[in-house]
């Protein structure tokens, strides 16, 4: 292969490279953003599952009686962590 031919097909590999990258990227951001559409949707569609205030009311207690179970924790464990 001649020295010129090398050249154009280094330059047509880098090209085809280039336009590889280009395509993933964009498939990387299209992906990214279905993923983003699904996940809105599934949390929009667990608040719409409540039928009542009074079940959100519930829901929501839950969650703060978690949290707060949850933050004691974590602040045992690192008083535990600063007596070591």
């Amino acid at each position: 292969m001649s020295p010129d031919a090398k050249v154009a097909r280094i330059a047509s590999l880098e090209n085809m490279l280039g336009m590889s990258s280009a395509a993933l990227k964009a498939m990387t951001s299209q992906l990214t953003e279905a993923e983003e559409r699904e996940r809105a949707l599934n949390n929009r569609g667990r608040w719409n599952q409540l039928r009542s205030m009074g079940e959100a009311k519930n829901v929501l207690q839950y969650l703060f009686n978690a949290t707060a179970e949850a933050r004691c924790q974590l602040w045992e464990k690192n008083m535990e962590l600063k007596d070591l």
